[in-house]
């Protein structure tokens, strides 16, 4: 059955709202009629089973016919910083990180960053990486949609994340700490705060000052990998040792 994402206001008793990409999807692509029946959910744990009642080029509502609470507390929340790739690369770690269960991407400027970013630029990418993860979490059935922060300069990300009890920076120039290894001897693990560096990865002066922060340099092994590619890895092996993948 197909799935929506909506704001918790548009949701007035027993009627759902959906707007803006939604309505186009239902009635261009899904090609959805009246009577027909969708799921739609709060990004807060309400999965609601709706009937359309009423399509117009702006706006479809339906009534609910069934609500049901969904309590889903993950093993592992994933925090992730990202440094800010060339190109639509964002795009598809946004996309695929949201398949593998990350709970918030937050974009990364750094020193070897290539991407030009201001504020007008800043607050375009976000909106459409939040977008991507809806549209994601919706195909991959997630009960929640991941935040994904403002842009944020990889120093601030450091002091933010400094009282987190897990950090892992990725490092290609670490070659004795493995990162499933790291991951398989800490006990437990309620906050992952994991980092992953751009096209070029990271300076020694960005490790040391990650190390100062209380930041575990890791290594995937004896591969160079890009930078679309490692959050791929990564998260694929936290879900595999969570046993939820594989």
């Amino acid at each position: 059955m197909h799935r929506f994402f909506i704001k918790p206001e548009n949701i007035k008793r027993n009627t759902i709202t959906l707007s803006n990409e939604d309505v186009t999807r239902i009635r261009r692509v899904l090609r959805c009629k009246k009577g027909d029946c969708v799921k739609v959910l709060d990004g807060k744990g309400g999965e609601y089973l709706v009937q359309i009642e009423k399509i117009d080029p702006n706006i479809v509502k339906g009534r609910i016919l069934e609500r049901t609470f969904i309590k889903n507390i993950p093993d592992v929340s994933v925090v992730m910083g990202q440094g800010i790739p060339k190109g639509s690369k964002m795009d598809l770690i946004v996309q695929k990180a949201t398949e593998l269960g990350v709970d918030k991407i937050v974009p990364l400027i750094t020193e070897r960053t290539v991407v030009k970013i201001n504020n007008q630029s800043s607050y375009k990418k976000i909106e459409r990486w939040r977008r991507i993860a809806k549209g994601s979490s919706e195909q991959s059935c997630r009960s929640f949609v991941p935040e994904i922060s403002h842009v944020m300069d990889l120093y601030h990300f450091f002091s933010k994340y400094r009282d987190a009890d897990t950090k892992l920076i990725l490092w290609e120039e670490e070659k004795n700490i493995r990162f499933r290894d790291r991951l398989r001897n800490i006990d437990k693990i309620g906050e992952l705060i994991l980092v992953i560096g751009p096209e070029g990865g990271f300076s020694k002066k960005e490790i040391k000052r990650a190390e100062d922060e209380g930041f575990v340099s890791v290594g995937l092994g004896f591969s160079i990998l890009r930078t679309e590619t490692a959050p791929l890895v990564t998260l694929s092996i936290i879900q595999y040792i969570l046993g939820n993948l594989g």
